[in-house]
């Protein structure tokens, strides 16, 4: 493609993440988050939306441009709106296309290559309808770019050729058909009398013989073909419809020749220009979609704040988790912070049961995922550094199996995503092992806090076991980092979970001495 709505240059195109577990480890469900898409099909399909994850700030900035445009201009949302189902129409006749040598297919192609000229006229009237308030480097240099290809001479006299020679076709509206009876008056054999320009409408020689009052008022008098095959047999049907269709046949043929090498020599030029354009206007529509849904329920979004990979940074205020948002219709969802800086950049999240340390864990992967695809963030404010890998580790069937088996597959997934562990990372895993016993747990997600840690990694570990945040100041001296794990804790008041979260020590063995002593467990 000789331009891209998502990337500045082809070098950071190749900037991909390659690592994409996240997706299922963060709970994304992209039909919700990217409702919109299923309006035009392929994005939500395919998941694509994972390829376009990125660690390069000047591709994240280019993204957000073009959500500014977007969210600053009404008749730029309702232009392209419009378009896009011109542009997935054009995409169905391509996929549905037959193979050559067959009339269907050389009508296909008709309708395709109308609506190739259609998709990219349309989309520049748009573009530039609006031009006076595009700021993104991205829609200024892709309204240049259609506006150059729609006016270019090649490109007007060819559609010109094409619209003159397709004529011929697709001006008829009517046919004359002879059809010729067996002894027994039964059809036998059909050919094409005229080809009209003109619907057909009552007024035939029948309608004269039989006496009919006849007015030329355009009263259409036809009668379905399955009616004159009701009485036939299989074989009958079959005959008078070939004959029918080989007419048919022949009468589009005299029009195809005219136009065929001018289509062929089109479709089979490489046509994922729109397709791709297609897809990339289709996340922008889709993320648009979904800030308005956030809006409407008057929830915060913002445009982060980039920072580079090497500074490492995340500040992160009033986050919250929009898939839950949205899909409970939560208006009044809570909100969270988090702070990364000297005193602590790897977290350690102890809470009771169903305290929200999932949802604040999966609030702030989503951020960061967000961030990566260059959209804005659900939360007040943030300023983030983007990282080259997401190593998320939440599983969604937690304490379902505690076999010696699935504490050993979870191992080794734990593993596996530790030896992409670099400085640039973000390490996010939720209940980590609890398949295994506590002794087990603690000891071995100890140990990938302490490895994130030495190597200078961000982290966010969520887990029940008090017992890992209360060695975290043990951690940092094994460490001896500048990275430093600290810890959060998520509140209850009376007993009742807020689902906040406070940066301060965790209760541990001090709740349990209390419960000990309200219900006279103490010794």
């Amino acid at each position: 493609m000789d331009f891209d709505l998502l990337y500045p240059n082809q070098e950071q195109r190749a900037k991909k993440m390659t690592n994409t577990a996240f997706y299922e480890s963060l709970g994304f469900d992209l039909g919700l988050f990217f409702g919109a898409a299923r309006l035009f099909g392929k994005i939500n399909d395919e998941n694509r939306i994972l390829e376009y994850v990125t660690s390069d700030v000047d591709t994240i900035k280019y993204r957000q441009e073009v959500f500014d445009d977007f969210a600053n201009s009404k008749e730029l949302r309702n232009g392209i709106d419009k378009v896009m189902p011109k542009m997935n129409e054009f995409l169905t006749a391509k996929y549905k296309r037959i193979e050559d040598g067959d009339i269907t297919s050389s009508l296909y192609s008709v309708s395709e290559v109308d609506l190739y000229f259609e998709c990219l006229t349309s989309l520049q009237k748009v573009l530039a309808s609006v031009s006076g308030e595009i700021k993104s480097r991205a829609l200024t240099g892709f309204t240049k770019y259609l506006t150059d290809l729609v006016t270019d001479e090649k490109f007007v006299q060819t559609k010109k050729n094409i619209d003159a020679s397709m004529e011929d076709v697709r001006g008829i509206k009517s046919i004359t058909i002879g059809v010729n009876l067996d002894a027994q008056l039964r059809p036998l054999e059909a050919g094409v009398v005229s080809v009209n320009k003109e619907i057909y409408k009552s007024g035939n020689v029948v309608d004269k013989m039989m006496r009919l009052d006849f007015k030329d008022d355009g009263f259409f008098c036809g009668t379905p073909l399955q009616r004159s095959t009701k009485n036939m047999s299989p074989e009958e049907v079959n005959a008078f419809y070939d004959a029918l269709n080989s007419s048919l046949e022949t009468m589009y043929k005299n029009g195809v020749k005219k136009w065929g090498p001018m289509v062929k020599e089109y479709l089979e030029k490489d046509t994922k220009f729109v397709d791709e354009i297609f897809e990339q206007m289709t996340f922008y529509v889709a993320g648009t979609a979904m800030y308005e849904k956030l809006r409407t329920m008057k929830l915060p979004l913002c445009k982060p704040e980039i920072r580079s990979k090497e500074e490492n940074a995340c500040h992160i205020t009033g986050a919250y988790n929009p898939l839950l948002a949205i899909r409970e219709n939560m208006h009044g969802v809570v909100r969270n912070s988090l702070v990364c800086d000297k005193f602590g950049k790897i977290y350690i999240l102890t809470g009771a049961t169903k305290s929200g340390k999932t949802f604040f864990t999966d609030s702030i992967g989503i951020c960061q995922v967000l961030l990566q695809l260059g959209m804005y963030l659900p939360c007040e404010s943030a300023t983030i550094s983007p990282v080259d890998n997401i190593l998320a580790h939440c599983p969604r069937d937690k304490g379902l199996d505690k076999s010696s088996a699935r504490v050993e597959e979870e191992c080794q997934k734990i593993g596996d995503l530790v030896k992409d562990l670099t400085a640039s990372s973000l390490v996010i895993m939720d209940e980590p092992l609890d398949c295994a016993s506590n002794v087990e747990a603690s000891y071995i997600v100890g140990q990938v806090v302490l490895k994130a840690a030495k190597v200078g990694a961000r982290g966010l570990f969520s887990t029940s076991l008090v017992d890992i945040a209360e060695e975290a100041d043990e951690i940092n001296n094994k460490a001896n980092s500048d990275t430093k794990v600290d810890t959060l804790v998520t509140k209850t008041i009376e007993d009742k979970p807020s689902y906040q979260v406070e940066r301060v020590k965790p209760e541990g063995s001090n709740v349990a001495k209390s419960l000990a002593k309200r219900y006279g467990i103490e010794a």
